[in-house]
Parts: C-alpha cells; sequence; structure tokens
C-alpha cells in the first residue's frame, strides 16, 4: 500500500497544548520540528524546557489566535513576522478541551514562510 508519510510531513504541522498561559509542544511531524530549528534554533526534545522557550518566544498575534480559537469552532488564521524579518501564514484550531483541567488540544498548519 501507498504510505501516507510523504504527505504528512510536507505540510509543518503540530498539536499544542494550552493550559492557563502555558503552552507545550506535543507532538509535531518532521517538517514543523524543520521549521522550529529554522527560526528560533530550537530542537523538540523536551517538552518541559521547551515549553518555557516557546511561550516566551511567541508572537502577540501567535498567542491570540491560540485563545481566540478556543472561543470558535473554527480555523482561525494567523499572520505573524518573525524575529529574523520573516513573514509566516499560519493556521490554528482547537481539537478539544478537557472540562477538568480546561486544557486544550489546539493544531497547528504553517501555510507559507515569505
Amino acid at each position: 500500500g501507498a504510505s501516507i508519510a510523504p504527505y504528512y510531513d510536507s505540510v509543518p504541522m503540530a498539536v499544542l497544548e494550552r493550559r492557563d498561559d502555558t503552552v507545550h509542544l506535543l507532538r509535531c511531524n518532521r517538517s514543523y520540528s524543520e521549521f522550529l530549528h529554522r527560526c528560533f534554533k530550537s530542537d523538540f526534545t523536551d517538552n518541559d524546557a521547551y515549553a518555557l522557550n516557546l511561550h516566551l518566544r511567541m508572537s502577540a498575534a501567535f498567542s491570540d489566535a491560540l485563545h481566540h480559537c478556543g472561543e470558535t469552532a473554527a480555523w482561525v488564521g494567523v499572520e505573524e513576522t518573525l524575529p529574523n524579518g520573516n513573514r509566516v501564514h499560519s493556521f490554528v484550531r482547537q481539537l478539544s478541551a478537557n472540562p477538568v483541567t480546561d486544557a486544550r488540544a489546539i493544531v497547528v498548519l504553517v501555510l507559507a514562510m515569505i
């Protein structure tokens, strides 16, 4: 059978967990990991150590989109300029919410980097 790996790795995507003001990177494909390394010189190896870096480096536009997608059931577009001057266009959408802890799973798709 045909493998889905070429399709899975083509678009940078990740699953984040947002709880209160903390964001953890739970899972990502190789393309997203390469995107993080290229843009932020970060490697996804340790969730706890990475959470602090992700939170500190998150732009206001991206942070607002993470909060807004929790209020809607729709994809939220994000356009942001990175510290290196590159512009990134991405979409975020809440996958689920834990009613007990209020943790929210959010998917991120990076559509373009200019």
